[in-house]
C-alpha cells in the first residue's frame, strides 16, 4: 500500500479550493498552539529532554543508541539552541500537526468528509497533543508514504524510527506487506501469512526490547495487558470488513490490514498494544475510505459512531484527559507523571 493505491484527488470537480490543505492544517494545529503546556502530562518531561538531550544520548550504549531515538534528541538540541525549552516543544508539536493535517487535506481535497472524520478522530489528535514524539515520527512516515518518488519514500520512512522507536515496528510491517505482496499467493493466503507474522512479532517485541534496552522495555511485559475486549471487537469487525472487500482491496491495502492484525495479536499480550496501533491508525482510516461504496458507507458509520463514543468519554476531561491533576506552580520544576511520556493506555474503550 502506497499513496498511489488511495483515491486520487479530483478537487476541481467538486469545487473544493486548492487552499483547502492549508485550511485543514491551520484548523488542526491551532488548538495545539493554544495548549497550556504545563497542564499536560508529557510536555513538562519533553521540556526536560530539551535541557538534557546531550546527557540522555551520551548515556546510551552503542548497541542501544539507534533505538534511543537519536534524531528526536538531536532535533531538540538544534531547536532548543534557538528557543526556550517550552517554546521548542510548542514549535515542534504545532509544526508537525500542521504538516500532518495539510498532507491529509491535500490528498483528500475531493473528500472533505474524509478529512473531517480523520482529523477529528481522538486517537490521532493524541499523537500531536500529548505523544508529540510519536506525532512527529508519524508525520515524517506519512510524508514518505505519500511521496511518489521511491527514493524519497524510503528515506523518510526509514528516518521515522530514529524519531520514535515504535516506528521500527510500523516500518517492519510495511516492508513485510510489500514483500509478501510480491509473492504469488492468493490475497487470502497473503493475509494468513501476515497474520502469522504479526503474532510472531507480538511475542518477539517484548523480548527484543529487553535485550536491546529500549526506553519502553519496562512496559513490555507479556500477558500483562488489561482490557474488556471492546476495542478488540471493534477493530476485528473493521478487519472483517476489509477482508470482505475482495481480492484487489486486500492486495492494495495489505499494510493497513497488517496494522490491525498486529494490534489484535498484541491486545492480550502486552499493555502497549494501543500505543503501537495509534502509530499506524491513520493508514487504516485512509484505507477505509478506499473501500467499495457499500462497505465504505458501513466503515464511515462505524468510525463515526466509535469517534462519538470516544469523544463522549473524554468530553468532561480537559485536553483529552492528558492533564496533570495539579499543575506545578514552578515551571522550572515540571510535574513528573507516571508512564509519561510513554503512555500505555489501550485504544479507546477497553
Amino acid at each position: 500500500m502506497t499513496a498511489s493505491t488511495l483515491p486520487r484527488d479530483k478537487a476541481s470537480q467538486w469545487g473544493v479550493p486548492l487552499w483547502f490543505p492549508l485550511l485543514a492544517g491551520i484548523l488542526y494545529a491551532c488548538p495545539i498552539w493554544l495548549v497550556p503546556y504545563y497542564s499536560l502530562l508529557d510536555h513538562a518531561n519533553y521540556a526536560n529532554h530539551v535541557r538534557d538531550w546531550a546527557t540522555i544520548l551520551s548515556s546510551a550504549s552503542i548497541v542501544s543508541l539507534p533505538f534511543r531515538e537519536p534524531l528526536w534528541f538531536l532535533s531538540l538540541g538544534a531547536i532548543g539552541a534557538i528557543l526556550p525549552p517550552e517554546e521548542t516543544i510548542r514549535f515542534i508539536s504545532v509544526t508537525s500537526a500542521f504538516a500532518f493535517a495539510a498532507m491529509i487535506g491535500r490528498h483528500y481535497r475531493a473528500q472533505p468528509l474524509a478529512v473531517a472524520l480523520i482529523l477529528s478522530f481522538p486517537l490521532l489528535i493524541i499523537n500531536h497533543l500529548g505523544a508529540i514524539r510519536q506525532g512527529v515520527a508519524l508525520t515524517v512516515f506519512l510524508a514518505g508514504f505519500m511521496s511518489q518518488k521511491k527514493h524519497q519514500r524510503w528515506t523518510l520512512m526509514s528516518i521515522a524510527p530514529f524519531i520514535h522507536v515504535g516506528f521500527f515496528i510500523i516500518l517492519a510491517l510495511w516492508v513485510s506487506a510489500w514483500r509478501i505482496n510480491r509473492l504469488r499467493f492468493s490475497p487470502y493466503l497473503k493475509t494468513a501469512t501476515i497474520a502469522a507474522l504479526c503474532l510472531a512479532m507480538a511475542v518477539a517485541i517484548p523480548i527484543a526490547s529487553l535485550v536491546i534496552g529500549t526506553r519502553q522495555s519496562g512496559n513490555y511485559e507479556l500477558f500483562e495487558a488489561r482490557g474488556s475486549g471492546l476495542a478488540f471487537a471493534f477493530w476485528a469487525m473493521i478487519l472483517l470488513l476489509f477482508v470482505a472487500a475482495g481480492r484487489d482491496f486486500i492486495t492494495k491495502h495489505l499494510f493497513s490490514i497488517s496494522v490491525i492484525l498486529l494490534y489484535l495479536s498484541m491486545y492480550w499480550l502486552v499493555p502497549i498494544a494501543g500505543r503501537t496501533f495509534e502509530a499506524g491508525l491513520v493508514f487504516v482510516l485512509l484505507s477505509g475510505f478506499s473501500l467499495p461504496h457499500a462497505k465504505r458507507l458501513l466503515f464511515i458509520l462505524a468510525i463515526s459512531a466509535y469517534s462519538v463514543m470516544l469523544w463522549a468519554g473524554l468530553w468532561d476531561k480537559p485536553w483529552l484527559g492528558l492533564t496533570v491533576p495539579q499543575v506545578a506552580q514552578d515551571q522550572h520544576s515540571p510535574v513528573q507523571a507516571p508512564n509519561s511520556p510513554d503512555r500505555t493506555s489501550d485504544v479507546g474503550p477497553t
